[in-house]
């Protein structure tokens, strides 16, 4: 994105409005009145009783039908379930992989490929879920919304909720059509959340205390989401173990370095809690820890270190023993030799 660009985002950011040409009719849709979110949600509601009352089917009833007819299939439904935590894999693999450009090359084709599988998968289902109670309910109040914001290059609105019934609906259909086109897409955000000009800006701001100027319930979508983009990279800098540079100019790079202390963090929170858990209740008899559990296995396999995996291959050998009974603590071996060691201590603070 070069500078133009950049500056034309951030006037249309700065100004809270989206400039639509409808055939050379120039509208601003500006942050909707709360009195429209308001009506737009009793829009929604009434529409959907009527579209359920007329037979119009739910995404559950839809996609089921889908399934029966082969439109859409239970390996599509497990493929769209799974992709992102495969996304997230490979993010994480690409920025372990840092330096080894070859290796990178083929990570990162791999990860643009699942991902473009994963967006075709999303496509395919929202094109039907559109036909839905709730696509179509959802659908009339985007639009709703969307008509009673449009203003004047003055700010002031032009229309009212009743206007919107009798507009015509191919105008209403651009407008619509106009808006979405205009997003402001993920990474062009990234990227200019974190460089000149709007870096300067935002950081001037934090002693200034203004930014744009209004209630954060004012605040448009895309000024949300370039002051949350600003304040992730505000961490990601502070971090005591930040990534280089150039990690922080790779959006996938810089997702899987975050993806990966997240991960980390929760290792060793559950490494910790099994630690106190077997600390805590090193006299009872036995304890109930839930080794069947998806959360535990997921986690427990996530502690790679040796001395962690020793535990690991300790609880799965006394589950096994134990089979539906709970396990008993000093059956597991890494347990009974921390009480074997409390002992033998407490024995000689006896002598």
């Amino acid at each position: 994105m070069n500078d133009r660009e950049k500056g034309r985002h951030i006037a249309s950011i700065t100004s809270g409005s989206v400039r639509c040409d409808l055939k050379g009719d120039i509208v601003y849709i500006s942050t909707p009145r709360h009195v429209d979110k308001m009506e737009g949600q009793e829009i929604y509601s009434q529409c959907l009783k009527d579209a359920e009352l007329k037979g119009v089917l739910t995404e559950d009833q839809l996609m089921s039908e889908m399934v029966r007819v082969g439109a859409w299939t239970k390996k599509e439904e497990e493929e769209i379930e799974g992709m992102p935590k495969d996304i997230e894999d490979l993010k994480v693999a690409l920025f372990k992989s840092d330096g080894h450009d070859n290796l990178q090359k083929g990570i990162r084709k791999t990860l643009d490929n699942k991902r473009q599988e994963f967006y075709s998968l999303v496509q395919k289902r929202s094109e039907v879920l559109k036909n839905t109670s709730s696509g179509i309910s959802d659908t009339l109040e985007s639009q709703y919304i969307l008509y009673t914001s449009i203003v004047d290059r003055d700010g002031n609105f032009l229309f009212r909720g009743e206007d919107f019934w009798k507009e015509d609906l191919k105008k209403i259909d651009r407008i619509y059509s106009q808006y979405i086109s205009n997003f402001i897409p993920e990474g062009d955000m990234r990227e200019i959340s974190r460089t000149d000009p709007w870096r300067s800006v935002w950081n001037a701001s934090k002693s200034s205390g203004s930014l744009f100027g209004t209630a954060a319930s004012e605040l448009s979508k895309d000024q949300k989401s370039l002051i949350n983009w600003s304040r992730f990279y505000d961490s990601v800098g502070e971090s005591t173990e930040a990534p280089n540079e150039t990690v922080i100019k790779d959006d996938d790079m810089l997702d899987g370095w975050v993806i990966l202390q997240s991960r980390n963090r929760e290792k060793d929170k559950f490494r910790r809690d099994i630690e106190e858990k077997a600390s805590k209740h090193s006299g009872a008899g036995e304890v109930g820890i839930p080794v069947g559990s998806d959360r535990m296995a997921a986690s427990v396999e996530g502690l790679n270190d040796p001395m962690a995996q020793q535990k690991l291959d300790s609880i799965k050998k006394a589950a096994r023993e134990a089979g539906s009974n709970p396990i008993k603590e000093q059956d597991i071996p890494f347990i009974k030799k921390q009480l074997q060691m409390q002992a033998v201590q407490q024995n000689r603070k006896g002598g």
